[in-house]
């Protein structure tokens, strides 16, 4: 067994699976509970996002309509949006800023985006 990281461990070292597993290591399980509550289907904040949202969706270009329906609550890291739409990099930053900017997604990490 390898006493380096045995020694993280007794220093409080966590696994880590996921990004969101780093958030709630930074943020608390409070913020993100309440986060994620705010934007559960129930809320009232869910039901006004839920209809500007439909009244702006008819406002994205193509592409945009693309990468929006690969996200998710899990997050999705940059890289694989790029090649899944065969895109530049330039390109893709720039429509997820948008797509961020208009409140369809969250850029939760750097690089990693979600639905919202």
């Amino acid at each position: 067994m390898s006493k380096g990281s045995n020694n993280l461990i007794k220093q409080g070292a966590v696994l880590a699976d996921s990004p969101m597993d780093i958030m709630v290591d930074i943020l608390g399980t409070e913020y993100v509970r309440e986060k994620n509550k705010a934007n559960s289907p129930g809320s009232d904040a869910s039901k006004n996002d839920t209809n500007n949202m439909k009244k702006n969706i008819k406002n994205l270009t193509v592409t945009q309509k693309k990468l929006l329906a690969m996200l998710g609550h899990d997050p999705i890291y940059i890289d694989d949006l790029i090649r899944a739409n065969d895109m530049k990099i330039s390109e893709t930053i720039q429509h997820m800023n948008e797509l961020c900017r208009q409140g369809f997604a969250d850029c939760v990490e750097k690089c990693y985006y979600i639905l919202r």
